[in-house]
């Protein structure tokens, strides 16, 4: 009995599917749709931050000589894995430098995030 019930619900649901289609037409009804406005983009005002002033930094004399004396600097980009995604960003602004500054600048730091490699680069 149940059986016979289940299939009857589904023959009368299907019969009634299938009359609304008929009387709606084989047309598809495309009802608009309004698009809202884009939100405006509302950015916080800038605020001036006051940098800390360490008094006791002190040039190197070797690089206070090289300065004087006209020569390029020699930086070192040290950078935690140079084979990330960000390192191709972080290596077109040294060559910026090397164009803008004139300095002998070069992008340095291991293959992977190795700690004890960094430092060994920095050292030598």
């Amino acid at each position: 009995m149940r059986i016979f019930s289940i299939s009857c619900c589904l023959f009368l649901l299907w019969g009634l599917l299938a009359g609304c289609g008929a009387a709606m037409g084989s047309e598809a009804v495309i009802m608009p749709v309004a698009t809202p406005p884009p939100t405006p983009l509302i950015l916080p005002t800038p605020t001036a931050v006051p940098l800390p002033i360490d008094g006791n930094f002190q040039l190197s004399a070797a690089i206070a000589q090289r300065a004087a004396e006209g020569k390029p600097l020699v930086i070192r980009v040290s950078y935690h894995d140079i084979s990330n995604e960000f390192a191709p960003f972080i290596r077109r602004g040294v060559v910026r430098a090397v164009e803008d500054f004139k300095a002998n600048v070069e992008l340095i730091g291991p293959v992977g995030p190795e700690a004890a490699v960094q430092i060994a680069e920095l050292e030598r």
